[in-house]
């Protein structure tokens, strides 16, 4: 799981890598599976 946080705003995906070692996001409020460039946010913490 990934949070961060965007001017007065904070957000947490869960993280995986997919079968091409590529890092993907998973925004658990949607299901939407997106690459993490496209991620907004500023990563501040991550829980393994």
């Amino acid at each position: 799981m990934v949070f961060g946080d965007f001017e007065e705003s904070v957000h947490a995906v869960n993280i995986f890598i997919d079968h091409d070692l590529k890092v993907k996001l998973i925004k658990p409020q949607s299901g939407e599976i997106i690459e993490d460039e496209d991620w907004k946010y500023t990563p501040f913490y991550i829980l393994i």
